[in-house]
């Protein structure tokens, strides 16, 4: 199966319905960062908002976070946000079916942000998915928030 992100340009859109089959209990919505050092820096919490992690990338670094997808879920929204336009990151998407990407920071017309919308009208894959963050073009260290729902 193959997915196509939907540019949405309407970022504080908020489509997750708390009350949907999507929420889980607390293993399947377990996410986590994975840095290199491979420590877990992400809380296991059961809640109807969009999980957050904050980190900080150098030039040639990678971060991973992953996410469990249920079946029957039809939609994934994704958020890479550091600001500042000078640097340059880049994410790319493993579903357990097809890798997405890579995407960079102009790929949704804002700098310094890569937002995603994926959708398919039956479901997405079910399993874990995994995000990659890599520093494609940093100055020193950049600070990011990476969020999902």
């Amino acid at each position: 199966m193959r997915y196509e992100p939907l540019l949405n340009r309407n970022k504080y859109r908020d489509l997750h319905d708390a009350a949907g089959p999507d929420r889980g209990d607390a293993e399947d919505s377990v996410s986590r960062l994975h840095r290199n050092s491979g420590e877990n820096m992400m809380p296991k919490e059961n809640s109807p908002f969009m999980p957050m992690s904050t980190g900080s990338i150098a030039q040639g670094e990678t971060n991973w976070f992953s996410t469990y997808v249920p079946a029957g879920k039809t939609e994934l929204v994704i958020d890479l946000n550091w600001g500042d336009t000078s640097n340059s990151l880049r994410l790319r998407i493993y579903a357990p079916d097809s890798v997405l990407g890579p995407y960079y920071d102009a790929y949704d017309g804002v700098n310094g942000r890569i937002y995603l919308h994926i959708k398919d009208s039956v479901d997405l894959h079910p399993g874990t998915w995994q995000f990659e963050v890599y520093g494609c073009q940093v100055a020193g260290s950049q600070d990011y928030t990476f969020t999902w729902r």
